[in-house]
Order: structure tokens, then C-alpha cells, then sequence
């Protein structure tokens, strides 16, 4: 998409320069220059409508993985809270029977170690990457928003300026 964009911004430089370099040595070209330009102004006007498409598809696709990521970071958080919840009722197991001083670990206080230094450390691995990727999705998808306010606006001023030329 992007190199077909390209050749068609650059053919309508090259055409806008003919038409202007024509007018000038060729007064009674003049008719006929005016109706190029309107022509060339028309195939600029589709050219931005064609680039908005293609925002509003980059757009849409930023906000299905936007939303992919937040459903990911939603399950990580169900996850640590689940996490968090097993923790509490361990202690509450643990303060309300402590284990025998016979130097042997309770199942509680195993099951209780495994959470903090295995699980919790790994859900928190899988998050970060998470919420990196949220971040530049967030950016991007502003970035992306912000260039088409400006493709629109250029397509509404040129078109505001075809329909004074043509009436």
C-alpha cells in the first residue's frame, strides 16, 4: 500500500509541475491547464481518502491488539489476586496453627514458600512484557489517531476548495 501511495503522490508532484510549467509558456493552454489542475486536485482528494481508509484500517487493528492486551492483563491481575487470596488463607492456616518446633516444614509453609518464590516471581515476569506492550500500543494508537485528524482535515480543506472551484 505504502509504495502504490507513494508513485501516486509523486506522479501528481510531477503533474502539478507540467501544468504549472504549461500555463506559463502556453497562455492559451490556459482553459485547459485550469481543468488538469482541477483534475489533479480531484485525484489528490481520492488519494487522501484512500490514505484515511487505510488509517482507519491501521487504527482498527491497533484496537483489536490493544484490546487483546488489556484481556491478557485482566487475567494476569485475576491471577495475582488469586495468588494473593491463597497467601492470606495460608497465614490465617498458619497463625491459627502454627507448626511443631520439631524442625520438620508444614505443607502450609512449602505451599506458602512455592508461592513466593516461584509463582508470584513468574507471574510478574509475564506481566511485564504486558504492560510494555500496552504502553507502545497506547502510543501508537495516538500516534496513528493524531495522523488521521491531519488526513482529514487536509481532505476537508481540499474539499471545501474543489467545491468553490466547481460552482
Amino acid at each position: 500500500m505504502k509504495p502504490f501511495l507513494m508513485t501516486s503522490t509523486i506522479t501528481l508532484l510531477l503533474a502539478l509541475l507540467t501544468l504549472s510549467a504549461a500555463a506559463q509558456t502556453n497562455p492559451q493552454a490556459g482553459g485547459e491547464t485550469q481543468a488538469l489542475a482541477l483534475e489533479v486536485k480531484k485525484l489528490r482528494l481520492e488519494l487522501l481518502q484512500q490514505k484515511l481508509e487505510f488509517q482507519d484500517w491501521k487504527i482498527a487493528q491497533l484496537n483489536r491488539e490493544l484490546r487483546q492486551a488489556q484481556t491478557e492483563q485482566q487475567r494476569l491481575e485475576e491471577e495475582e489476586r488469586a495468588i494473593q487470596q491463597e497467601l492470606s488463607a495460608l497465614e490465617q492456616q498458619l497463625a491459627q496453627h502454627p507448626p511443631a518446633g520439631n524442625g520438620r516444614v508444614s505443607e502450609e509453609e512449602a505451599v506458602k514458600t512455592d508461592l513466593h518464590q516461584n509463582r508470584w516471581p513468574k507471574l510478574r515476569a509475564r506481566q511485564q512484557p504486558v504492560l510494555q506492550m500496552l504502553a507502545e500500543l497506547s502510543g501508537q494508537l495516538e500516534r496513528e489517531q493524531a495522523a488521521q485528524r491531519q488526513l482529514a482535515e487536509q481532505a476537508q480543506r481540499l474539499n471545501a476548495e474543489l467545491r468553490r472551484i466547481t460552482q
